[in-house]
């Protein structure tokens, strides 16, 4: 999940949206909150799951597809909202 993360926004970053979406998607489909939501204390508070979902909107956006882009957007902003409560 963590490669596909820093594959998705290298990508993302070189204005290569395509792959940069495919790589995020996976991520966020490998994503596990029980797993994964821990490598936010390594990797600077960023939860990888949320870091996804935003790639994801960026890159919709930038592809022109803003109703997507928002719909991952508010997925996203979900996600963070419940990384403030623990996991029990």
């Amino acid at each position: 999940m963590e490669a596909h993360v820093a594959l998705g926004y290298t990508l993302h970053c070189l204005g290569e949206f395509i792959p940069a979406r495919e790589h995020s998607e996976q991520g966020v489909a490998l994503y596990d909150p029980q797993q994964h939501r821990a490598l936010a204390f390594l990797y600077g508070g960023a939860d990888p799951g949320v870091y996804c979902l935003s790639l994801v909107a960026q890159a919709l956006w930038s592809l022109g597809y803003p109703a997507q882009a928002l719909k991952r957007s508010q997925e996203a902003l979900i996600l963070a909202r419940s990384c403030l409560t623990p996991i029990v």
